[in-house]
C-alpha cells in the first residue's frame, strides 16, 4: 500500500498489534495483528523469533481471538473462535509444524472471554474463562435466551450504565484439557469458580484494562478481584475485594469457598479499588494493585504469602522500606519470584522499572521513553531480562527486550511502522514544554508538530483535552481514538497539555481537581494558550480546542467564559452540560462534584449559557452510559437556540467512545472538516517534497 500524508484513511487501515507473549523457553513470542481493509477487519496470529526479530503469520482467521501459549512446555498454541449462536470453539495449534494447522479441543456452549491456561503436574492443562451464569449457576448462552423488557432493582445504588447491563451474573469457569493420541481435548463439564456465592466479576473492561486482569491461576487455584460498592454517603462509593479460591481438582471442579485476602493497612483502612491479582511463578506469593478511593496516584503494590500471610503487606512500606514517589500503574513477578517489574506514570511516560523483593531495594528505571502496555520475563531465568511491548506518539507498537544489566541499552526487535517512518512520520516532531500554571506549580505539554514544520511560517494550534479526570493523562503513546500525529498532518501544531487533574505528576496535582473542576483546570488552559505565544511557527490568534468526557465538560464549561472567545471552533465529545445530576448519576462521582458544590462549577447556569459564541461540533453517542445523550443534545440546542453555528453528530451503535474502526473514520473526517473550516486549513494537502512510503506489517 502507497502512502503519503497520515490521513484518516491511513490511520484506521494501519496494521495494530497486541502484546508480545514469549514462550516458556523465550525463543518465541506470540501476537495478534489486524487490520481494517475493504469496510472489514482483518486478523491474524503471528509468532515472533526473539533472536533474529523475524515475523511469521501462522493463522489468518477474522474470527478467532485470545491465542496464548498452551501451558504443557511445547509450542502448541490455544486460542478461541466464534461459532454461530453463540458457540465457542477451542482450539490447539503446533506453530513447530510446517504448516502449523489448527485442531479443534472441544466447544463451549456460550460466549466466553479472557482464556488463561496452566499446566499441572499429571500433563493435564487446566484452563479458566469468563461468561455469564443463571440464576442456579449454570453456563448461559446469552445468544439463545430471549430479552425481557421490564426490570425491577432494588440494591442500594443504581447507576445508568447498570440499565445497559445484561441481568446475568458473570464469573469465572474452568476445567481442564488432557491429550490423548497426540490431540487435546476439553473436559465436558465447565466449573463456575463463584458458584454458590454473591460474588461476580465486571462484565466490561477491568479497571487497569483487559478484563483479563481481573484474575489469574496457578496449580492449585485462582485468585480473582470481585467488585463491591460502598452504599455509605449519598452518592457511594466504588470498592472491590480479592479472593483466593483453592480448587482440589480442576477435572471435577472440587473447590474450597472463596477467601478473601485482606491488605495490611498502615493509616487509612477505607475501601479501596483492588485490580491486577496474579501469582508468582511457583504460586507461593500473590501480588495485588490496591488503589486508595478513584485517585490513581495512591496505588499500591500489596503481596500476599499463599501458605503463610494473614494479610497481605505494601511492598514498599513494609518489604523495600523505602517509599516510592510514583505510583505504579501495572506490575508482573520476575522469572525466578525475586523481584517485580513495574510499570508507572511519570511526567507523561509509562516507564518500566525492576524491583528486587528484598530490604532497602529501590526501583532501577529499564525502560523510560513511551508508554510500556506489556511486560514477560523471557524463559525460565531472569538472566534473559523481560520482553516489552510499548509505543509512542509515532508508533502504534515496539517489542524490545530489556536486560537488567544496567549497562545494557533496550535491544529492538520490531517496530511496527520502523518508528513512524511508515507513516510518514518522525520522532523529531515530538516536543515538551512546561509552563505556570494557576497556582505555585507548572505544568507539562507535549507538542507534536507537523513533518515540514517551519518556524518562520505561523501554523494554527489544536489544543487537545483530554478526558478521565482525575485518572488520566495524555501520554506519549500512540492512540487510536484522539492520535496527535493525525491532528498535526491536517496542518496544525498540536498541544495536548496535562493540566490540573493529570496524573503522573504527583498526588498533589492529581488531587488539585477535587473541588475546583472548573477552576484550576481552566486557568492551565488560559496561561498555556498564553506561553504558546512565545514559540515560534504558532498562530495563536487562528487556534482550535477540542475535548472529550471530562475534557468536553470543559468544553462546555470554556463556552460561557472569556477563554472561549480566543477559539475560532470548538468540538465537544460526550460532554456534561448540566452537573445537578452527575453526582448521583454517576459511579464513582467524579472528582470535585458533590451535592454541595453541584452549581459552582455547572455549565449550565443561566449567566453562562447566554454567553456561548464560539463555534462547536457536538458528539455524543446514543449509547452513551457514562454521560447520556441528553447533554449532548441540550448542548447542542443551547447552540441553536443563540443562532451559533454548530452542528450534532452521533453514532447509534456506539457507547462512551468510538471502537468500531468505519465510525472512527467518519468522527476523523466530521472533526477535521469542522475545524478546518474554521481555521483555512485545505484538509489532505499534500507537500511539495512528500515521498510516498511502501507500508508493510513487517
Amino acid at each position: 500500500m502507497i502512502v503519503g500524508n497520515l490521513t484518516p484513511e491511513l490511520l484506521i487501515s494501519a496494521p495494530r498489534r497486541g502484546p508480545a507473549v514469549p514462550n516458556p523457553d523465550g525463543t518465541l513470542a506470540l501476537y495478534t495483528e489486524s487490520a481494517y481493509t475493504s469496510g472489514k477487519a482483518r486478523k491474524g496470529f503471528h509468532t515472533l523469533d526473539v533472536t533474529t526479530g523475524v515475523s511469521s503469520l501462522i493463522l489468518s482467521d477474522d474470527e478467532a481471538y485470545e491465542p496464548g501459549w498452551l501451558g504443557d512446555g511445547t509450542n502448541t498454541i490455544i486460542y478461541l473462535r466464534n461459532g454461530r449462536m453463540g458457540v465457542t470453539f477451542v482450539l490447539t495449534m503446533d506453530v513447530d509444524r510446517v504448516p502449523p494447522e489448527p485442531s479443534l479441543a472441544g466447544y463451549i456452549r456460550a460466549p466466553v472471554q479472557c482464556l488463561k491456561t496452566k499446566g499441572l503436574s499429571d500433563g493435564t492443562v487446566a484452563f479458566t474463562v469468563l461468561g455469564y451464569a443463571d440464576t442456579h449457576g449454570k453456563l448461559l448462552n446469552t445468544d439463545t435466551i430471549g430479552t425481557r423488557g421490564a426490570r425491577v432493582y432494588s440494591s442500594s445504588l443504581l447507576r445508568h450504565g447498570d440499565l445497559q447491563m445484561p441481568p446475568y451474573t458473570y464469573t469465572i469457569w474452568y476445567s481442564v484439557l488432557s491429550k490423548q493420541d497426540g490431540t487435546w481435548s476439553i473436559a465436558d463439564d465447565l466449573h463456575n469458580a463463584l458458584g454458590g456465592t454473591d460474588l461476580h466479576i465486571p462484565h466490561m473492561m477491568g479497571r487497569y484494562g483487559d478484563l483479563k486482569n481481573q484474575y489469574d491461576l496457578c496449580e492449585s487455584g485462582i485468585v480473582v478481584a470481585v467488585d463491591t460498592t460502598d452504599p455509605c454517603g449519598p452518592a457511594g462509593r466504588d470498592a472491590s475485594n480479592v479472593y483466593l479460591i483453592n480448587i482440589d481438582s480442576f477435572s471435577t471442579g472440587a473447590c474450597e469457598a472463596p477467601r478473601e485476602i485482606k491488605a495490611l493497612m498502615q493509616g487509612d483502612d477505607s475501601p479501596g479499588i483492588y485490580a491486577m491479582p496474579q501469582f508468582s511463578p511457583d504460586g507461593s506469593m500473590i501480588g495485588f494493585l490496591r488503589t486508595e478511593g478513584s485517585n490513581h496516584e495512591r496505588s499500591h503494590i500489596y503481596i500476599y504469602l499463599t501458605m503463610q500471610s494473614q494479610r497481605a503487606i505494601s511492598v514498599f512500606s513494609m518489604v523495600t522500606g523505602k517509599p516510592w514517589p510514583l505510583a505504579p500503574t501495572g506490575f508482573r513477578f520476575s522469572a525466578d519470584g525475586h523481584s517485580l517489574y513495574i510499570t508507572a506514570n511519570d511526567c507523561g511516560q509509562v516507564g518500566l522499572y525492576h524491583l528486587d523483593l528484598q530490604p532497602n531495594a529501590y526501583p532501577r528505571p529499564l525502560l523510560r521513553n513511551g508508554t510500556v502496555s506489556a511486560c514477560y520475563p523471557l524463559g525460565r531465568s531472569d538472566v534473559n531480562g523481560a520482553l516489552v511491548t510499548s509505543s509512542t506518539f509515532v508508533d502504534s507498537c515496539l517489542y524490545q527486550v530489556v536486560s537488567h544489566d544496567p549497562c545494557s541499552e533496550p535491544a529492538m526487535l520490531s517496530s511496527s511502522s520502523n518508528h513512524g517512518a511508515k507513516l510518514g512520520l518522525s520522532p523529531t516532531q515530538v516536543s515538551e514544554i512546561y509552563f505556570e500554571g494557576a497556582g505555585n506549580y507548572t505544568v507539562h505539554a507535549w507538542i507534536m508538530k507537523p513533518r515540514h514544520f517551519d518556524t518562520t511560517k505561523k501554523l494554527p494550534v489544536a489544543i487537545l483535552v483530554h478526558g478521565g479526570t482525575p485518572n488520566n493523562a495524555w501520554l506519549n503513546a500512540w492512540d487510536m481514538k484522539w492520535n496527535a500525529a493525525a491532528f498535526a498532518e491536517q496542518g496544525y501544531v498540536v498541544v495536548l497539555p496535562n493540566i490540573t487533574g493529570s496524573t503522573g505528576y504527583g498526588q498533589d496535582f492529581a488531587t488539585g481537581i477535587y473541588g475546583d473542576w472548573g477552576g484550576r483546570p481552566y486557568d492551565d488552559l488560559v496561561n498555556c494558550l498564553h506561553t504558546l505565544r512565545n514559540i515560534p511557527g504558532i498562530d495563536v490568534d487562528n487556534a482550535i480546542i477540542a475535548g472529550a468526557g471530562y475534557g468536553g465538560y470543559l468544553m462546555n464549561w470554556i463556552q460561557g467564559r472569556p477563554l472561549a472567545r480566543r477559539f475560532k471552533a470548538m468540538v465537544c465529545h460526550a460532554g456534561i452540560f448540566s452537573t445537578r445530576s452527575l453526582a448521583l448519576r454517576s459511579n464513582p462521582p467524579p472528582s470535585g462534584i458533590s451535592l454541595n458544590s453541584l452549581e459552582l462549577y455547572n455549565p449550565a447556569h443561566p449567566n453562562l449559557l447566554r454567553n456561548w459564541k464560539t463555534p462547536m461540533l457536538v458528539i455524543h453517542n446514543e449509547k452513551d452510559t457514562v454521560s447520556p445523550i441528553g447533554e449532548g443534545l441540550a448542548t447542542y440546542n443551547n447552540l441553536q437556540s443563540l443562532k451559533v453555528p454548530s452542528q450534532f453528530l452521533t453514532f447509534t451503535d456506539e457507547s462512551h467512545e468510538i471502537v468500531k474502526e468505519e465510525n472512527s473514520l467518519e468522527w476523523y473526517r466530521s472533526v477535521f472538516a469542522w475545524i478546518n473550516r474554521f481555521t483555512g486549513v485545505a484538509s489532505g494537502q499534500r507537500h511539495a517534497d512528500d515521498a510516498p512510503t511502501e507500508f508493510s506489517s513487517s
